[in-house]
Formats: C-alpha cells, sequence, structure tokens
C-alpha cells in the first residue's frame, strides 16, 4: 500500500544520533584513559621518605604493577598485596589483612611527585 506524502513520516536524521553516541563514546574513552593515565603515573616502587611517628625510618615500600595489583613489603618481606585504583584525588588500596579487607586513602601530594597516607607519611617513586 503506497504512503501518500501527507502521512508519511519524515525521516530521523541520523547525524544528531550519530553525534550523540560519537560523543559519549568520545567522553567513556576519555574517562578510561585519564584512569590509565593515572595509573601509569604510580607503576613502580615508591619508598617511603617521611614517617611521622618514626623520623628518618624510610624501609617501607609499595610496588604498584599495571594490572591493579600492588605489594607492601619492607626489606624483610612482604607484608600484604593489594588491589588498587587511581584517580584524579589518588590512590585506593584494598588489602587483605588477617582475615578481612582493609582500605587505605593515599592522596596526590607535590604535582604527584608524593603519596600521602592519613597518618601524613610521605612516599614518593624509589630511585633505586
Amino acid at each position: 500500500m503506497p504512503v501518500s506524502p501527507a502521512t508519511a513520516r519524515p525521516a530521523r536524521p541520523l547525524g544528531r544520533r550519530r553525534a550523540w553516541l560519537c560523543a559519549a563514546w568520545l567522553f567513556i574513552a576519555g574517562l578510561h584513559s585519564t584512569a590509565a593515565a593515572q595509573a601509569d603515573a604510580l607503576l613502580g616502587t615508591w619508598q617511603l621518605v617521611h614517617d611521622v611517628e618514626r623520623p628518618g625510618y624510610t624501609d617501607d615500600f609499595m610496588d604498584f604493577e599495571r594490572q591493579g595489583k600492588a605489594v607492601l613489603r619492607s626489606s624483610k618481606g612482604v607484608y600484604a598485596r593489594c588491589t588498587y585504583q587511581a584517580d584524579a584525588k589518588g590512590v585506593s588500596l584494598l588489602c587483605p589483612v588477617k582475615g578481612s579487607t582493609k582500605g587505605l586513602a593515599l592522596r596526590w601530594a607535590e604535582g604527584r611527585r608524593s603519596l600521602v597516607n592519613p597518618l601524613g607519611d610521605v612516599y614518593q617513586r624509589s630511585t633505586r
């Protein structure tokens, strides 16, 4: 049955829909690349450089790996294997400790050259 021009619905322009989908995809890709860049800034070993309670103590390390895994250790051994997520404010760690999961939030400082825990202890990328 032919449709008369008076009853025909105008076709919706695909341009607007495509533009919206493209903008949404770019936004999501941008979020992913920002998160990836923040995680990349962490990769490697970070060493304690300032301990509030024990001045001069620096035998504490955090090793960040690309898969969202982190190892907390001293020179004597590993004391926790954690997962992490990085964002614009810092790093959130989830670590299994004695049968439960403990969270630790570290904030960026000094233009992302340092990480600071809630006690005020400061970690910087290790040069060793």
